[in-house]
């Protein structure tokens, strides 16, 4: 055997390996639906969602530059920032198969800072969502304050 035909089958081997693993990744299909949310108040909000009524995140892990991600102006709509990568797997895992989407005000956040606010949940509104519910609001929730 000659030592091109002893390279072949390796480097074969590995276009073979690549491509399978190029196709594969063609099929693992990301869910492109995420939740809307329209602030409708006179001030900022940031909103987060959470499998549980607990703050997602650890907010020491954050500066508060990285939570402007999670910010929404007054007369804004926004993408939930962070969103599942399939909505089916995070509702088995969530709560009661619900989703909660946290409103924190920008009053509240100035005054006591994330570290404090998170620690209590201390969020304005809860919006406590299964996927059916998501589907009936047309993936849109509309913050008005109230």
């Amino acid at each position: 055997m000659s030592i091109y035909n002893k390279i072949k089958i390796p480097i074969c081997s590995l276009i073979f390996l690549t491509l399978l693993c190029f196709i594969s990744c063609i099929y693992d299909h990301v869910d492109s639906r995420n939740i809307k949310i329209t602030n409708k108040t006179s001030k900022a909000i940031y909103c987060f969602h959470s499998n549980n009524d607990r703050f997602p995140f650890k907010s020491s892990n954050f500066t508060d530059k990285e939570m402007e991600r999670f910010r929404i102006d007054t007369g804004c709509t926004a993408g939930l920032y962070n969103k599942p990568r399939y909505w089916e797997d995070f509702m088995v895992n969530a709560d009661g198969y619900k989703c909660r989407v946290l409103i924190f005000s920008i009053d509240t956040i100035e005054k006591y800072g994330w570290e404090e606010v998170t620690k209590k949940s201390n969020f304005v509104k809860r919006y406590l969502l299964n996927l059916e519910d998501i589907k009936n609001i047309n993936w849109q929730i509309i913050y008005d304050g109230n």
